[in-house]
């Protein structure tokens, strides 16, 4: 079932417009929230944001984990953005 997209994160522009690029503002996804016990990752395959595992009791996340649309990081995954 390879080449299912729901929601297009692909489209998604990594600037919200020229003005905003020029002021250094970019869209984020956020995959996992700050204080979330949960981690969750996209799903490239389904274009959705699906939950991967859950942390080891009394951890959390220290801050709201993802990527930057329309970047590859060295690895070719999505850019990280936090």
């Amino acid at each position: 079932m390879k080449g299912i997209n729901a929601t297009h994160y692909d489209r998604i522009p990594t600037y919200p417009s020229r003005a905003k690029k020029q002021e250094n503002v970019v869209n984020s996804i956020i995959e996992t929230p700050k204080r979330s016990c949960h981690k969750f990752a996209l799903d490239s395959d389904y274009g959705i944001i699906a939950f991967h595992e859950l942390l080891p009791k009394a951890i959390e996340w220290p801050f709201d984990y993802g990527f930057i649309p329309q970047t590859l990081a060295p690895d070719g995954d999505p850019s990280t953005s936090s």
